[in-house]
């Protein structure tokens, strides 16, 4: 909804700007705009983010006939061929391209004086030097607000986030002119003209045109202006009238001509360059005192930089201090200044691994700078090298050795050697099993293993969030939503805040992922927590009961704490083993049960191997278009549960007179050939409640008459503020062996009823789905056996839409501080409702089956339609007890 009121704000800027455009041109233009923008406002409202803007055809395909006479219906929604509009405004990308391209300066230039912190603009994403440098770690414009940059654009890591770009400016020049710790340094080229040596604090300080502070209302910035310096030749030399002896550095004294190691380190500190880079650390603590940088003469970072600098860095200057402090400044300041240059450039990393920190030139390597024409014979490292920056592994067959050098210098040229294993990462995703087992093979030497089911490899952790109960830390009331995270999400010390929910405290998740093993290996937990958590390895997919059923456990696969405490740090005695040759399914559940603070940091120390705990190595464990939420009888519990988390989806799933069917014979004519349960409409019912509607955007029912209704709901949602909208599908009798499908409803305009046109035959299977737009559903019901002969394709669905957003923001039954109160159901049968709230209708004489209830929190396709009536989506199967599988 934020991004169309967004999208709204931006159209509404642009239709005044192309309003007077239009005046200047003929009528018949202006007249076309008008249309433009009358159709663009009635499609607004029911808009489906899309790549493009517009779909030319739609209105025609959606067309159906009106069972009521001869004529087409209307569309459910206005202007339907416009609803497809990109999710980000083009007036928000060019703004985008202007912030992140123009200088601080620019952007102050061009900030509207009068524009409001609460409008979208220009700011600024800053983290500061490393000490001793005067260069920012990231310094860059940005789209944004007051709260923050827009989140749509991808933002890097920062530091901290200025809208007031004033206020951005001075903390750039402050954190620069903070690095001017020599007075005789101030007429560099770092600190020319912006920054003054103060001698009152002798530090640097920003300066204006006229060499005032710049800055003098501020403490950290003020000096009388007769102490400040503003070249070098003004710098004033050493205090010999009158009084105390003053304390006399003499670090850089020569001693028989040279300048000892202290003092040389003393200047490469003083030029701006880091304490950490391998400069600096070679003459803090030089091993031979006749070449203070020995250490460093063979690296790989001089040679480099010496190969490609101009001038190059003139070691022997430094080698016994037989030279001047001004020399060694010298040297140093063009090796500053080559920091700038991009880091995975030749100069670039061995300029920073020289002067800001020893390593940078690992990011280095010198087969990048090869053309893909580049003919053979090739390097074997440097072909390992290109292998791992595609994200191979060495473990993968296709990596380059001796023994396969050959192979790769008969394909020609470099690209197309890089084209082969760009092949391999594509086929890791492919939806064929033995295509994506051998590119796995050759690209990451993991084998998935053919005896247990396991998803196809798709890098992410599932993280599903739930609703906490406020000092209760083993119990859960709701679900907010499922997000997919490239990495374990980790959680600082510190205020709660959950930005996955908004910024809300009292934060509630478990994390689901599978570690894709490359060999066997074992570790400890380390966990520093507040409030609980839990982390099971390798368990059934039930270890949630067993886990929230109890508040402490230390042993293999199941470590726990469960409690209200402050920040306190955990660690495991057991060590748990991984595995290469099967899943290792691992849960991470953590709860803020007590409020106020969080924190939920996790670690692991080695026990065995070569622990493989990175983002490269977790898999989800569904498909990735698959059903987040199963809902079905589990084949080991024989109960209607939540399949991958029925412990925590348990808690608030009441579930009423059910009449279960497990049997072979029974399940064979069934989709997916699954166990059912019976339902008898007035007696029983399954109540999806507290499921927040903001976490879905399909729901499927595997259904099956038994025996014919009289006027029963079948399906029944409940949202908004409670006793007021609903969304009921009502079941009614057509003949003896038919019954037709209604919907009643109140979205707004009080109780209203609308007739489907769908029709259920006894003993037949249907899906039905309901498709949640946010300002209303649709809905569609078809046989099994129609959808999978039709590969997919379903009958026009039936539309009632609202005008506005029929929830809350994170809103359930049970919320917990920060979080909505509404409404917050879907039931299949009536039990306890029927007679007592609007529309929901039961008879003790209708009995019906159910197979499963699906959720899904995408858009999904026609295929992924007939998937879902094939039943044959691919779960990574859990073990049958603590590291045990039994189709081994």
């Amino acid at each position: 909804m934020v991004k169309s009121i967004t999208l709204y704000c931006d159209s509404k800027n642009r239709m005044f700007r192309r309003l007077a455009e239009a005046f200047e041109n003929n009528a018949t233009g202006h007249t076309d705009y008008l249309q433009q923008q009358s159709n663009y406002f009635e499609a607004l409202p029911n808009m489906i983010p899309s790549a493009t803007s517009g779909l030319k055809g739609f209105d025609k395909v959606i067309q159906s006939a009106d069972t009521t006479g001869n004529r087409i219906q209307k569309y459910a929604v206005p202007q339907p061929n416009s609803i497809f509009m990109p999710d980000t405004s083009p007036d928000l990308s060019r703004k985008m391209s202007q912030c992140s391209t123009a200088s601080i300066d620019e952007l102050l230039a061009m900030k509207n004086p009068n524009a409001s912190m609460t409008d979208i603009g220009c700011g600024w994403l800053y983290t500061p030097p490393v000490t001793g440098s005067y260069l920012p770690q990231l310094s860059k414009g940005f789209i944004g607000n007051e709260k923050g940059p827009l989140d749509a654009f991808h933002p890097p890591a920062y530091k901290k986030w200025f809208f007031d770009l004033e206020a951005a400016k001075k903390q750039i020049l402050i954190d620069k002119c903070k690095a001017l710790k020599n007075c005789s340094d101030v007429d560099g080229a770092a600190f020319d003209g912006v920054c003054g040596y103060c001698t009152d604090t002798n530090q640097g300080i920003p300066i204006d045109a006229n060499g005032k502070p710049l800055y003098s209302d501020d403490s950290r910035t003020n000096c009388s202006s007769a102490s400040i310096i503003r070249t070098s030749a003004s710098c004033p030399g050493p205090v010999t009238n009158g009084g105390p002896s003053p304390i006399i550095d003499k670090t850089c004294d020569p001693v028989n001509g040279r300048l000892s190691a202290a003092c040389l380190y003393n200047q490469v500190i003083a030029g701006g360059c880091s304490e950490n880079g391998a400069l600096a650390i070679a003459l803090r603590g030089p091993s031979d005192n006749n070449d203070y940088v020995g250490s460093l003469r063979q690296s790989d970072a001089v040679k480099i930089y010496n190969r490609v600098a101009n001038p190059p860095l003139n070691l022997d200057i430094f080698r016994q201090g037989q030279g001047t402090v001004a020399a060694v400044l010298q040297e140093v300041r063009p090796l500053l200044s080559n920091t700038l240059q991009a880091s995975k450039t030749d100069i670039g990393a061995a300029a920073r691994d020289l002067c800001i920190q020893q390593g940078a030139i690992k990011g280095y390597s010198g087969c990048n700078d090869l053309a893909d024409g580049t003919s053979p014979p090739f390097d074997v490292l440097c072909l390992q090298q290109i292998f791992l920056s595609m994200g191979g592994q060495p473990n993968g067959s296709a990596y380059p050795i001796k023994s396969t050098i050959a192979t790769y210098n008969t394909m020609g040229t470099l690209g197309a050697v890089k084209q082969q294993w760009g092949q391999l990462v594509a086929n890791m995703n492919s939806a064929d099993y033995a295509t994506q087992h051998s590119a796995m093979m050759q690209f990451l030497g993991i084998s998935p293993e053919k005896l247990i089911q396991r998803a196809p490899y798709k890098q992410g952790v599932e993280v599903f969030w739930f609703v906490t109960v406020p000092s209760n830390p083993q119990k859960v009331s709701g679900f907010l939503r499922r997000t997919i995270e490239h990495d374990i999400v980790q959680l600082q010390p510190g205020t709660s805040s959950i930005k996955q929910l908004g910024g809300i405290g009292y934060g509630c998740m478990v994390q689901l992922t599978d570690v894709r093993a490359t060999a066997e290996f074992a570790v400890k937990f380390n966990v520093t927590v507040d409030d609980g958590f839990w982390i099971a390895v390798n368990q059934p997919a039930a270890i949630d009961k067993t886990a929230m059923s109890q508040t402490s456990s230390d042993k293999p696969g199941l470590f726990e704490n469960l409690g209200l405490q402050g920040p306190t740090n955990y660690q495991s005695n057991a060590c748990t083993a991984f595995h290469a040759a099967k899943p290792n399914i691992m849960k991470l559940f953590y709860e803020d049960a007590g409020g106020g603070g969080n924190a939920f940091l996790f670690r692991t120390i080695g026990c065995s191997g070569a622990p493989t705990l990175s983002p490269n190595y977790y898999s989800l464990t569904c498909e990735a278009n698959a059903p987040f939420l199963t809902y079905e009888v589990g084949d080991k519990s024989n109960a209607f549960e939540e399949l991958r988390n029925p412990g925590l989806f348990g808690q608030f799933l009441p579930v009423v007179g059910m009449d279960y069917h497990i049997k072979t014979d029974e399940r064979s004519s069934v989709p997916g050939k699954k166990s059912f349960v019976r339902l008898n409409s007035a007696n029983s019912i399954i109540n999806i409640q507290n499921i927040a509607y903001q976490s879905w955007k399909k729901v499927t029912f595997a259904i099956r008459l038994y025996s014919m209704p009289v006027k029963e709901t079948l399906i029944g949602l409940a949202f908004g503020n409670a006793g007021t909208f609903f969304y009921n599908i009502i079941c009614t009798p057509i003949n003896g062996s038919t019954a037709g499908l209604s919907i009643e409803y109140n979205i707004g305009n009080g109780v209203q009823k609308m007739q489907t046109g769908f029709q259920l035959s006894l003993t037949t299977w249907y899906l039905i789905q309901i498709d949640n737009k946010g300002t209303g559903f649709t809905l569609s019901c078809d046989t099994f056996n129609d959808i999978i002969s039709r590969k997919g394709a379903t009958n026009p669905s039936v539309a009632v839409m609202g005008n506005s957003t029929l929830y809350g923001v994170n809103a359930t039954w049970s919320p917990t501080t920060g979080q909505a109160y509404q409404a917050c159901n879907i039931m299949v049968g009536t039990k306890g409702y029927a007679g007592s709230w609007a529309s929901m209708y039961g008879t003790t004489s209708f009995t019906y089956d159910v197979a499963w209830v699906h959720f899904f929190d995408n858009i999904i396709g026609t295929n992924d339609i007939y998937r879902e009536c094939k039943a044959d989506w691919s779960y990574t199967q859990f073990a049958d007890s603590y590291d045990t599988y039994k189709t081994l």
